[in-house]
């Protein structure tokens, strides 16, 4: 068998020869026959996943004589990280962040994807539109326009998140309240033995159905792992995809006296800007709170007074929802803009009126991403819950709907005129 013609073939343990080797001078060839052409990688993996428990490999080639920089080919890379993994075991894939690890993680996600449509389930991967997707959602069939549960693979959505947080705590926090069942499956069970962990998630499929027609609400549990893979990076604070909320903290430089005094106004405008680089849009009340917080102050008609006489002077960049006024950074489109930030770990949040209709529009769009279609109510209700809102209060309603609105203004989402639900537009 060779690399074109053993997909469906499966072996306890196969023997893998590599047929290319250093000519005469000990130089490597960057060709390798079908690896190197488009899909050559599909090839590959297929041909590494057809052991049920073990893979001997022959190659008289060691993966650092493959130089990634000499070939385009993904399918060379995704060759060289499986030479290394064949050497060096799950401690080469602890490390590797290049674009074959995103490739390989794609493909895994199809081919579970694929094991499952085998045994009568329709699945769809890739599901959202932004970084945080789900590998594979498993359709309802009681109700083909939701899904019953999702599937992390460890595929490309997970290298592509800027931080490990993300993933691990905003992300499961919002498919859990909209319901998700979320599983993970994890690369080397698959390899080890396959059949087992379809099994496995074949029954976790079966316990959400039954759940379903019950009316319960779904229970997860754990998948049985023997190792689990870590790809993370730097957490960083200032991260534009953390989706939570990082406020500016001002640094105490007087006191009334001197905030009252001229000679502080160019301190007071360096504050406003300090705080707008930092988290913009933020609200013209957060400001002032920044700036009374800067000089050891509260709140007082007078004090008020000065900084608006400061504020309207400057030339900022500017919205408006009926009284609330958000500044923005210059670089900033609010038409274009895409981001949210949800509460705070510790549970501290803004008050809504403080939230850009732009960032609310942002989080509803979030929703929609991992959610094929959701009532207005649900989706008002999960938007206030993502900025830290239990409870959905009028104005919480309010906020949230004018966020609605606008993602339909804009045409990121619509409404189907036949049930009212609001869903992401294609």
């Amino acid at each position: 068998k060779n690399l074109e013609n053993v997909q469906g073939d499966e072996r306890d343990v196969i023997l893998f020869s590599i047929g290319y080797g250093p000519d005469k001078d000990g130089k490597v060839s960057m060709n390798f026959g079908p690896v190197n052409q488009d899909g050559g990688w599909r090839r590959l993996n297929v041909a590494v996943s057809r052991a049920r428990k073990e893979m001997i490999v022959y190659s008289v080639i060691r993966p650092e004589q493959i130089d990634v920089n000499r070939s385009r080919s993904e399918g060379v890379a995704g060759l060289r990280g499986f030479l290394d993994f064949a050497a060096k075991g799950s401690s080469a894939l602890s490390v590797r962040k290049s674009s074959a690890v995103k490739t390989e993680g794609a493909a895994f996600a199809g081919t579970v994807a694929k094991a499952l449509e085998d045994i009568g389930y329709t699945v769809r991967t890739g599901i959202g539109r932004s970084d945080y997707k789900i590998d594979i959602g498993v359709v309802n069939p009681d109700d083909p326009g939701t899904y019953l549960m999702g599937i992390m693979c460890g595929s490309e959505s997970g290298f592509e998140l800027t931080n490990a947080r993300d993933r691990n705590i905003v992300q499961p926090s919002v498919l859990a309240g909209l319901g998700w069942k979320i599983v993970n499956v994890h690369i080397l069970d698959w390899l080890d033995n396959d059949l087992k962990v379809l099994e496995y998630l074949n029954g976790e499929i079966g316990k959400a159905l039954a759940a379903y027609r019950e009316g319960e609400p779904v229970q997860q549990e754990e998948a049985p792992k023997k190792r689990e893979l870590t790809f993370e990076k730097e957490e960083s604070a200032e991260s534009e995809d953390s989706h939570v909320y990082v406020p500016f903290v001002p640094e105490v430089i007087g006191d009334q006296a001197y905030f009252s005094d001229m000679s502080s106004t160019s301190q007071i405008k360096r504050i406003i800007e300090a705080a707008v680089e930092w988290e913009a849009p933020v609200s013209r009340e957060v400001l002032l709170h920044y700036v009374l917080a800067a000089f050891g102050m509260k709140r007082s008609a007078r004090a008020e007074q000065r900084f608006s006489e400061i504020f309207d002077g400057m030339d900022l960049k500017t919205t408006q929802r009926k009284d609330s006024v958000f500044v923005w950074r210059r670089d900033q489109e609010p038409s274009e803009y895409s981001e949210f930030r949800g509460a705070a770990a510790d549970g501290s949040k803004r008050k809504l009126d403080d939230i850009a209709t732009e960032e609310i529009s942002a989080a509803v769009m979030y929703i929609l991403t991992v959610s094929i279609s959701l009532e207005r109510a649900e989706l008002i209700k999960e938007t206030a819950k993502l900025f830290g809102f239990a409870r959905t209060t009028e104005t919480a309603e309010l906020a949230a709907s004018m966020g609605i609105a606008n993602a339909v203004k804009n045409g990121r989402a619509k409404i189907d005129q036949e049930t009212g639900r609001i869903m992401y537009a294609e």
